[in-house]
């Protein structure tokens, strides 16, 4: 299994050209806020030749500061970039819509990790402002809490609608529900954003959304890989399909090992055909994700049951495995869960499962409950 899962792996990641340069040294830079966030906060673009030209387009995630010329974001924004062709030297930073304005060229890949889905690098240019990782935030000061990033490819800054989720686990994970526009289609561009607390300290980073949700990566978590390596690969002296490379292997290893982030995080690329191979492997590592009591795991193990993919139809298998995502806190499985009650006519069910979604400030539980409400009234 395990030469298996890693030359899947590898087979995804194509050996990019070298970029080396010295490590640049210098003074401290302005710690960012609330108020001026925008400063160190960058969408993560691809550039390309256009007629006589080269040109910044794209919208692959966001990237942040936390340092003078370090940033971070996740590595699956730097993955997607390279699974359309571009080199180290192609893929820039940019904060004006269409990349018109300053562009930030990266200059050196220092670190990754697949199992928390991070990545830092050092731009050949200064910028000045950036989020600090240390520095504590009291409980009382999380909410509420601000996500930062380019859904839309346009900057934005996200207030919370509910308290964050968090799941006290081996993941380090938390949920939170933000106030996107009703215009824009779910958190498409915003991965890799900064989280930040009521006083502007940064709390954690955003790494994929489901609707109004984003899924986040505690601090404890980034400070670990970025300060500590743990669980990360040094990129510094390696090209960038060595450092893609290098991560992949580390995640093939710790699923093998039974970290259920990981074992998850493998399956949901061979779901989404970023890597193939053997159905019943994925799905032996998501059941075991699952076991281990991870819910996102749960949920997905949950809709393959109802659907008979992967496995044998069963609505009560399905459902069960749901239940126990959303006893996890899961909006998403509390919403389905709400929907297959709403569909017996378990009306009684149905709004207690919904409420509890609504109180993460889940917007689809909140627009089936006024559904419900308006039925009754008719």
């Amino acid at each position: 299994m395990r030469a298996r899962l890693l030359a899947l792996l590898v087979s995804i990641v194509s050996v990019q050209t070298l970029c080396s340069s010295s490590l640049i040294a210098g003074a401290e830079g302005t710690y960012l806020n609330l108020d001026n966030a925008h400063l160190g906060v960058w969408n993560v673009g691809y550039e390309k030749r256009a007629g006589d030209a080269w040109r910044v387009t794209g919208n692959f995630g966001t990237a942040f500061a936390i340092g003078p010329d370090l940033f971070l974001t996740n590595a699956h924004v730097i993955r997607s970039a390279t699974r359309l062709g571009a080199k180290l030297g192609q893929i820039k930073l940019y904060q004006t819509k269409g990349g018109t304005g300053p562009i930030l060229e990266i200059d050196q890949m220092l670190g990754m990790t697949e199992v928390h889905d991070l990545a830092y690098f050092r731009t050949k240019t200064r910028i000045g402002h950036y989020f600090p990782l240390s520095g504590g935030v009291s409980d009382e000061q999380l909410e509420p809490l601000t996500a930062v990033g380019y859904p839309g490819d346009s900057f934005r800054r996200m207030k919370s609608i509910a308290r964050a989720s968090f799941q006290e686990s081996p993941f380090y994970d938390f949920s939170v529900a933000l106030d996107l526009p009703v215009n824009l289609e779910g958190l498409q561009g915003a991965s890799g954003g900064p989280v930040l607390s009521a006083g502007g300290r940064l709390v954690g980073v955003m790494k994929q959304g489901s609707k109004n949700i984003a899924h986040c990566i505690r601090l404890e978590k980034v400070v670990e890989f970025v300060e500590l390596g743990r669980e990360g690969v040094d990129c510094s002296s390696a090209t960038l399909g060595d450092c893609l490379a290098g991560a992949a292997k580390r995640l093939a290893d710790a699923a093998r090992s039974g970290h259920p982030l990981a074992q998850y995080r493998l399956w949901h690329a061979f779901d989404r055909k970023l890597i193939y191979g053997s159905q019943k492997t994925f799905m032996r590592l998501l059941r075991q994700s699952a076991e281990s009591g991870y819910a996102p795991a749960q949920y997905s193990i949950g809709w393959r049951y109802l659907d008979g993919n992967g496995v044998s139809e069963s609505s009560q298998l399905g459902e069960a495995w749901i239940e126990r995502s959303a006893r996890g806190g899961f909006a998403a499985a509390q919403f389905t869960l709400a929907d297959r009650y709403r569909m017996r006519n378990e009306m009684g069910s149905a709004r207690w499962w919904l409420e509890q979604a609504v109180a993460q400030g889940y917007r689809p539980a909140q627009e089936l409950l006024d559904a419900l409400a308006a039925d009754a009234d008719n």
